[in-house]
């Protein structure tokens, strides 16, 4: 088999280099701490959406069954929302 590059391609097998490859990273507390602060300044209805869909991995349906909305209402309250996430990240940027 060639590669991309026209060369000999080689199969390695991962499981051989687990000693040398990198350990998956902690999770940063200060990151989730600040996503937090970022989130709850959002409206409350926008940040339950936000948090139900982004970070608990909730269904836009069973959101909307949750929170007496339209699977619809849930995607563009949700799409909204990381708009507005999106613009208050800029300002802290700045």
């Amino acid at each position: 088999m060639r590669s991309a590059r026209g060369g000999k391609r080689i199969d390695l097998p991962v499981e051989d280099f687990i000693d040398v490859l990198p350990a998956p990273a902690d999770p940063d507390p200060f990151e989730a701490q600040d996503m937090d602060r970022v989130i709850d300044r959002l409206e409350p209805r926008a940040a339950q959406i936000v948090r139900a869909i982004g970070i608990d991995g909730e269904s836009a349906a069973d959101t909307g069954a949750r929170l007496g909305m339209t699977e619809g209402a849930v995607r563009v309250a949700l799409h909204r929302a990381l708009k507005s996430l999106a613009r208050l990240r800029e300002r802290m940027i700045e």
